[in-house]
């Protein structure tokens, strides 16, 4: 009975995220979203519904904060090369900086590199695991320096932390 219950529960959840994401309903959007959510309901193993459903739910939110966070860097390095890009005046230098990371494992470490990758002006170039420098090229303007780069790049790193604790 509490298996059923807690299927029913992730149904209802996952029907109400649907909706959310879709963003409007109609009953053909409702149809879609019924069947999306039952088959997903009928494919998660039990581990995932019981007790230890709270972890898969931290994971979601994470990730979503996560992606949210990356946006806003993301939207922030867009205006910056746009203005950038409309300003030619404005000193804008191209920089390789060398940044002493701390965090551990083979998936931090990829995930750091490929959040700095994603953010618009920056590229990962090398990791060096031997004194632990993630090495990124950028384009910075001379008004912000490299400080403000190795700040964020910081702040992404923390994120990660936080969110694999």
């Amino acid at each position: 009975m509490e298996r059923l219950k807690n299927r029913y529960i992730a149904l209802g959840l996952l029907i109400s995220v649907w909706i959310i994401l879709v963003g409007y309903l109609t009953p053909g959007i409702f149809g879609v979203g019924i069947v999306f959510s039952f088959f997903c309901v009928l494919v998660l193993p039990d581990e995932y519904l019981g007790r230890n459903s709270f972890r898969v739910f931290r994971l979601i939110s994470l990730i979503s904060i996560l992606a949210g966070y990356m946006f806003y860097e993301a939207f922030l390095a867009s205006y910056r090369l746009a203005f950038f890009s409309f300003h030619p005046a404005s000193s804008v230098e191209s920089f390789i900086i060398g940044y002493d990371y701390h965090i551990l494992g083979r998936v931090g470490i990829l995930s750091l590199a490929s959040l700095v990758t994603l953010t618009p002006g920056t590229v990962s170039l090398c990791v060096d695991k031997e004194k632990k420098r993630l090495y990124v090229h950028c384009l910075i303007n001379i008004a912000g320096g490299k400080d403000n780069v190795i700040r964020t790049i910081g702040r992404l790193e923390m994120f990660l932390e936080w969110m694999s604790s």
